[in-house]
């Protein structure tokens, strides 16, 4: 049975979709492959409108890889969908007899990336931030401070309804996308407050007679929603979700004086809350500690994610910063201080002083 590029690809995909990954997930994989520059085009490009499986070689790889425009990053992540694709299309006999998905990517190795330096706001100007959102709408305030307080992901802050907010309980129920699955957060006095004023303005600006009587008819509209279009774009459209809030902390970035926000967001917001809160527990419970517990509020699973997205480039420029004007160990070295004829015992004049630091000089084996 001859089986063509694009049919393959769409049954991969159906496959992908019944392991139970992240819809967002499924689309960039999808889009590694059907889209403008992906897998199939790379395929009609070297072998005609209707390529098949039996044609698939080395030239469509070349092509794929040809036509990537981006960094390194986006290229491996391409290199990791269509590795596991052709590993499929293998493992069932799909690909022309002979042919092996390592043969076909062979050379095609991870490069490394190089990470740009990202914007982190320190906390003495978070409620700067939160005032410079509120100027733009009541509901960009309390977006910014779901992402402060709870450091959720946007495409977690988008679907949260209503009945997810529990100020009673001070729970927070929110379903991370990235990982699949419900998960419950803390609601800190910050933002029990903000919530509370917020939810306030909400029932205020719906005709709802409060806040409580609002979440008690309407529990699933969104917490914070749509805004309407045109001349009514002032007012909530409770039943349908936030469409952009990157925009709304770029809103906020831009009002507090900050400039060249390419690629900053809701991010900003995130990691800047993470590595404040970190440095903050860091100073009472211990590095370890801290850690492990920002990890737990942005939901990495690997600590050494949670490291990087905290800003360890960073840290190691505030180290060397330090290092320039600190001793490591709490004592200068003995060389430093010796007085100014220290070199007296090259030259024959004097005797050079005894070093005053307990620091016991370090001799190499010969």
């Amino acid at each position: 049975m001859v089986v063509t590029v694009q049919q393959a690809v769409g049954d991969f995909m159906d496959f992908m979709a019944g392991r139970g990954l992240a819809a967002g997930t499924i689309a960039r994989q999808r889009g590694s492959l059907e889209g403008r520059n992906g897998f199939i085009q790379a395929c009609r490009k070297t072998k005609g409108p209707n390529p098949t499986m039996g044609q698939v070689d080395f030239r469509c790889v070349t092509e794929y890889f040809k036509a990537h425009q981006g960094g390194n990053g986006s290229r491996n992540n391409k290199l990791v969908v269509l590795r596991k694709f052709l590993g499929w299309a293998e493992g069932r006999r799909l690909l022309r007899p002979g042919l092996t998905a390592a043969a076909l990517l062979d050379g095609y190795d991870h490069r490394k990336v190089s990470r740009s330096r990202k914007l982190y706001v320190e906390a003495d100007r978070f409620a700067e931030m939160l005032d410079a959102a509120e100027k733009q709408h009541p509901r960009d305030r309390a977006v910014v401070a779901l992402i402060l307080y709870t450091l959720a992901r946007q495409s977690e802050i988008k679907p949260m309804r209503l009945k997810d907010l529990n100020l009673d309980s001070r729970d927070l129920r929110m379903y991370r996308q990235k990982t699949g699955r419900h998960t419950e957060t803390g609601v800190t006095p910050d933002l029990e407050t903000e919530m509370n004023e917020w939810l306030d303005w909400y029932a205020l600006h719906t005709a709802q007679a409060s806040p409580a009587q609002m979440v008690a008819d309407h529990p699933d509209w969104y917490l914070t929603p749509a805004r309407r279009r045109g001349v009514l774009r002032n007012q909530l459209n409770p039943e349908r979700p936030l469409v952009a809030p990157e925009r709304i902390m770029q809103g906020a970035l831009m009002t507090m004086g900050y400039e060249d926000l390419k690629g900053e967001g809701c991010h900003t917001g995130r990691r800047s809350g993470a590595r404040a809160m970190f440095r903050h527990l860091r100073d009472s419970i211990g590095w370890d500690g801290a850690l492990i517990r920002v990890q737990a509020m942005l939901d990495h699973e690997d600590p050494q994610m949670t490291l990087r997205y905290i800003g360890l480039d960073q840290e190691k420029d505030e180290l060397n910063t330090w290092l320039k004007t600190n001793s490591m160990y709490g004592a200068r070295s003995a060389r430093a201080l010796m007085p100014p004829d220290r070199n007296a015992e090259h030259s024959g004049h004097g005797t050079p002083a005894k070093p005053k630091s307990n620091v016991i000089p370090l001799r190499r084996l010969a």
